[in-house]
């Protein structure tokens, strides 16, 4: 019964099975933060090689039919995956509303190639083997995924990997062969369960084989987690995180912004302040030019005491009128004087959003930045982020810490903890800060480093080596949160 629908499936004609790959899709992103339904993910990408492997058989036109019904999968997923986006159009209002419906697809439309050009590839391939032409299929897709995290900026959002939850026993894998590596498994599991579902009796060896390494990653994962000790890094450096909630479309009006600092002031510089080594305000937490606006300065770091330093987000403009994003620490020596004592610019800047590819061509176009700061920031260098009496640290602005390998050890010293300011407030009540989160969970199992994160309306908090969150607190709650650092696993 099974194998007369799955044939259906694989011969369908019309423009039916298009939509219902589109839907296959969407539906697959259940397997992502915050749901993590993997079987979901795993079964849709079985469906969607069977009807690829189908169409390859077909007498017209099959490189074509490919080619679009691998772009109508990706679509749906990418379209369920990265939808918030439309968030930031609704925060910056006016025009940007009314465009909003015809320029959220085309990042997923743009996003999908990568997938329609596997599939098309695939129907050059032979093989007499479902099981064969499936692996080729997950490889397929598996090599193109990874071109879609390097090539032009690079975008490695929702990697197929990240089905399994950081922290969890599967993502401990992610410490020998990073997430690409999960990815690529994964993929492979995924394809491996359509000759299964096809043909159980030819294709059952090769997916018990996929799966019994899954087993053994899970256990390993077990083990690791139970038998690795977390303990606290030399200093016993008490870090302080906060997260003010404050909305998107409040930041950058001028009726808010006493109440934006006096809402940060007051978080930072409560109760137990006394025994805090690091307080951490998250990406654009002032809005403006704050460094050249003494006033404002006086108050931002009014309760530092002589030994604390304060780490927050901030537009920096430097003597040659550019602009950047930057990480700013300001350390209250033992003369009560304050001193920028680090400062990083923001190496990858988001397209469209932070700076206009093809320089200056695309702003004469007319297309205006969702940037509320500047209309495009200058990219700056990677660099270490070492303030005084602190352990070095890999300095890492919004979504840097989605990019596998961006942590530098080539340094010396050597970061000790991976340190990310973020503005999640862009993506509005929706899954991207669950997703969001979930990834930098796994950089801190890629790199073994703990990770300080500060988010404003995202997930905030002190993430140990081996993506363990250390406390549980909500995207949209307004809190402080105090922890000791943990020790790298280096």
């Amino acid at each position: 019964m099974l194998a007369q629908h799955i044939s259906r499936w694989q011969n369908a004609r019309g423009r039916g099975p298009f939509f219902l790959l589109i839907l296959l899709g969407a539906m697959s992103v259940l397997g992502h933060a915050p749901f993590y339904l993997a079987p979901i993910f795993l079964l849709c990408f079985a469906l969607f090689w069977l009807r690829i492997d189908g169409m390859r058989q077909w007498d017209k036109r099959p490189k074509r039919a490919l080619f679009w019904s691998g772009w109508a999968f990706a679509f749906g997923y990418f379209l369920a995956g990265l939808y918030w986006i439309g968030s930031a159009f609704l925060v910056r209002g006016g025009i940007y509303v009314w465009i909003m419906p015809l320029c959220v697809p085309i990042l997923p439309a743009f996003l999908a190639l990568f997938w329609a050009i596997p599939s098309a590839l695939y129907g050059f391939t032979k093989s007499s083997k479902l099981w064969i032409g499936a692996l080729i299929f997950g490889t397929l897709i598996f090599i193109f995924e990874w071109l879609r995290g390097h090539i032009l900026s690079g975008l490695p959002w929702n990697l197929p990997g990240y089905i399994f939850e950081g922290g969890r026993p599967i993502s401990q894998s992610a410490s020998v062969i990073g997430i690409y590596g999960l990815s690529f498994l994964t993929l492979l599991l995924g394809a491996a369960l359509g000759p299964f579902l096809k043909t159980p009796k030819s294709g059952s060896a090769p997916f018990a084989v996929i799966a019994a390494l899954f087993a053994v990653m899970f256990g390993w994962g077990q083990w690791r987690l139970g038998a690795v000790e977390i303990t606290n890094a030399p200093g016993n450096i008490k870090v302080r995180v906060v997260q003010a909630q404050i909305d998107q479309a409040q930041k950058f009006d001028p009726e808010y912004y006493d109440t934006i600092l006096e809402r940060y002031t007051q978080l930072s510089y409560g109760e137990g302040l006394e025994d805090v080594d690091l307080i951490i305000w998250p990406e654009g937490a002032i809005p403006g030019l704050v460094l050249e606006r003494q006033a404002v300065m006086a108050q931002l770091i009014s309760g530092l005491r002589p030994g604390q330093t304060l780490v927050f987000g901030v537009t920096r403009r430097d003597q040659d009128q550019k602009y950047y994003n930057s990480m700013v620490a300001i350390t209250m020596d033992a003369q009560n004087r304050a001193q920028i004592t680090a400062e990083y610019d923001k190496n990858k800047l988001v397209p469209f959003g932070e700076f206009f590819p093809g320089g200056t061509l695309i702003q004469k176009l007319g297309i205006p930045s969702l940037s509320m700061a500047v209309s495009s920031f200058t990219r700056g260098d990677i660099r270490p982020f070492s303030p005084p009496g602190l352990p070095p640290a890999s300095a890492q602005i919004c979504y840097e810490i989605i990019f596998p390998g961006f942590t530098d050890f080539s340094t010396d010293p050597q970061p000790q903890y991976i340190l990310n300011i973020s503005n999640d407030a862009w993506y509005g009540r929706s899954t991207g800060p669950w997703q969001h989160i979930n990834q930098v969970k796994y950089r801190a199992i890629e790199t073994k480093l703990p990770v300080v994160r500060s988010a404003s309306n995202g997930i905030s908090g002190i993430i140990d080596p081996l993506g363990r969150r250390l406390d549980k607190t909500s995207p949209y709650e307004l809190t402080i949160i105090d922890q000791i650092l943990p020790k790298s696993l280096h």
